[in-house]
């Protein structure tokens, strides 16, 4: 094909260009296919990536894309780490950077994550009484804001929408049950899947801090967050799981004025 271009406008040298152009990306059309049939997803990807604008070569990188996450992940232990999603963390640029998540439980092909960090603070998240999940204002940016902006389509596909049970292991008034596809942990999650208040600390990304109110000049910082949980204490506040004094780590609850949440999502992804 290059030499059809140095002869560019003699005689039929362009059809012929194009005749070869297309008969080689025939030829790696059905590479990439036979490779994707074998498992090969990496290597079907890299083919495809040269032939974008041959048949259906976009919704096979597509394609590519869903089963190397799937793989990723299937590879994966509890207790790993994947990514998945993208969301603006760094607060410095305006791209979205990707998004990394604990693996907590692998079951019957579904896996339950929670973000690395809290990565989001919502002032007045909140307000009103009595608190409740199901009519929180996180759990509206969870599964509106959020889902939308963080998520493609492909991995909108693989995030299973669940029943998310009120937990009464502590305080009975914790409102309904809801359906959602991002939510925060219960009390007697946290207690299940972390071994210890160490296991469970985790950083705020520096959007976090940001939007919490820290100084430009120290979002450069490693600060644990004491993040929010969907459960309802005995004084009918959001349960926290309070990490950031070391020498005062458990569960406890917003107190009288605090009405801010810091959230670290939760997620199903069903990979069956």
């Amino acid at each position: 094909m290059e030499l059809f271009g140095t002869i560019r406008g003699y005689k039929d040298s362009d059809e012929l260009k194009l005749t070869c152009k297309e008969m080689y990306s025939a030829a790696e059309y059905v590479k990439a296919v036979e490779l994707m049939e074998a498992g090969d997803y990496d290597e079907a990807y890299k083919v495809l990536s040269y032939i974008l604008d041959y048949k259906d070569s976009r919704d096979k990188i597509n394609e590519c894309e869903k089963h190397k996450v799937k793989q990723a992940i299937l590879a994966s232990k509890e207790g790993n780490y994947i990514t998945f999603g993208t969301f603006e963390q760094d607060y410095f640029t305006s791209n979205k950077e990707p998004i990394k998540w604990r693996i907590l439980e692998i079951k019957e092909g579904k896996v339950l994550v929670i973000c690395e960090k809290a990565i989001h603070y919502i002032e007045n998240a909140c307000y009103g009484i009595p608190y409740s999940w199901d009519k929180s204002e996180m759990r509206k940016w969870l599964n509106g804001e959020f889902y939308k902006n963080a998520f493609t389509s492909d991995e909108k596909k693989l995030i299973e929408t669940v029943n998310v049970p009120v937990d009464k292991a502590y305080y009975d008034k914790q409102g309904s049950e809801t359906l959602d596809s991002v939510f925060l942990l219960s009390r007697s999650e946290v207690e299940k899947y972390f071994s210890s208040m160490d296991d469970a600390e985790c950083a705020m990304s520096a959007q976090t801090m940001h939007l919490d109110g820290w100084p430009d000049g120290d979002l450069d910082y490693w600060v644990t967050a004491d993040w929010t949980l969907r459960s309802i204490s005995s004084n009918g506040k959001f349960e926290m799981v309070y990490c950031n004094n070391p020498t005062n780590k458990g569960f406890g609850d917003q107190g009288e004025y605090y009405t801010g949440a810091i959230i670290r999502p939760a997620l199903w992804i069903d990979l069956s």
